[in-house]
């Protein structure tokens, strides 16, 4: 199929996130591969869903909307972590955002790709073509599984064939191959025509967010003046491209924005950040944590309870540990935050769900009712050798 064998595994080879242990020394790429895939550190960043209305009224009100549409930030926090002090040397990081506003669904799919893709070797992609690395990953493919890939670059998007023959990767970014199949039930949604179209939205969003940062001392003063580190989330420009085995039949009906994997780059500031500051390994994040919804921002405030010990989330009321996580958040939309809270709670205590927190956390979920025992009114969690027979 390609004119580009296959190296020896030696040598080069895609690091398949599915299978750790075998990605850990088999290659290159295993050096700059995050182990966990959910950053501790800029969580306060990515905002709960319905606060974009709050924004462009407060940019407005304060006659901010003139710097943002020439290059300002749209809005950002300090941020302060229990273990700066101790292990950085600095005190806290004040962080803005630029380019767009990015939710905890946008956080979700962007934790998902580093999860489920395949980080492609920069030492690789740095010296090929977009259709060199295509056909690679075509042909590894069918080495691994003889017939599972084929590939015409003639069903590929617009913008794939636009670049198919150019030297598109930069050193900015770490690049993943992404199967849609497999990453869109860990986000999750349907594998269909308007998800995909979704889909590229956010994407997009992520594209065009940059995160800009200023390490802070203990009195507040620049750590490193005349520095700004930045990075963007995701590469602005990524490539979807067609697996058409097993579709033969279908050639004729595929319409040009359909497509079954695409090739994106992650910010390199963001896939640093998680090797020093992150939580959920990533197995335990694919078999898990995906299987929750983030409806009332679930998923979000469970990623953000899973980066404290166990020993100081049991026993205690999720109730208040609901309340803090929307006051870490960098904005505040109009909502009360007593009905987010109450909301993210009624999803916590949902039928279905709870099991799936159980595993998330390794502890036992026990619900809280009112005197007449008829609505949950609270949550707590238990270690699992403890829990016995409690409120099932």
């Amino acid at each position: 199929m390609s004119k580009y064998p296959v190296p020896d595994i030696g040598e080069w080879m895609l690091v398949d996130t599915e299978d750790e242990e075998m990605s850990l020394d088999i290659s290159v790429s295993s050096k700059c591969l995050p182990i966990k895939v959910v950053s501790t550190l800029f969580d306060a960043l990515f905002l709960d869903g319905n606060v974009n209305k709050k924004i462009a009224q407060d940019l407005t009100n304060h006659d901010k909307v003139t710097d943002v549409i020439t290059g300002g930030a749209i809005y950002g926090t300090e941020i302060q972590k229990p273990w700066f002090n101790a292990n950085r040397p600095f005190a806290s990081i004040a962080a803005d955002v630029y380019g767009s506003i990015v939710d905890t669904s946008d956080r979700h799919v962007l934790d998902s790709i580093i999860a489920i893709g395949k980080m492609l070797p920069q030492e690789l992609v740095r010296n090929q073509t977009l259709g060199n690395i295509i056909e690679y990953y075509a042909t590894l493919e069918n080495k691994r599984n003889p017939g599972s890939f084929n590939f015409d670059n003639s069903f590929s998007c617009t913008e794939t064939k636009a670049k198919f023959n150019e030297y598109v990767f930069s050193n900015n970014y770490f690049y993943y191959c992404v199967n849609i199949d497999k990453l869109f039930p860990l986000i999750p949604i349907a594998n269909n025509n308007p998800n995909r179209s979704t889909f590229r939205k956010r994407l997009n969003r992520l594209g065009l967010t940059e995160f800009r940062l200023k390490f802070l001392n203990e009195d507040g003063e620049d750590a490193y003046p005349g520095t700004e580190p930045k990075f963007k989330l995701l590469e602005n420009f990524y490539y979807p491209f067609t697996n058409l085995a097993g579709r033969e039949r279908q050639r004729n009906q595929l319409k040009s924005d359909f497509y079954t994997h695409l090739i994106v780059g992650v910010g390199a500031g963001y896939i640093k950040s998680l090797r020093m500051d992150s939580t959920v390994n990533r197995k335990k994040f694919i078999s898990t944590f995906a299987g929750l919804t983030n409806k009332g921002n679930l998923l979000d405030f469970v990623k953000w309870l899973h980066s404290n010990k166990t020993s100081f989330i049991v026993k205690k009321s999720i109730k208040t540990f609901i309340k803090e996580y929307y006051q870490t958040k960098a904005y505040q939309g109009t909502e009360y935050i007593t009905s987010k809270v109450n909301g993210t709670l009624r999803e916590f205590a949902a039928p279905g769900t709870k099991e799936i927190i159980e595993d998330c956390l390794n502890c036992r979920v026990k619900l809280i009712y009112n005197d007449r025992g008829t609505k949950v009114i609270d949550v707590s969690l238990v270690p699992k050798e403890q829990f016995g027979v409690l409120n099932d």
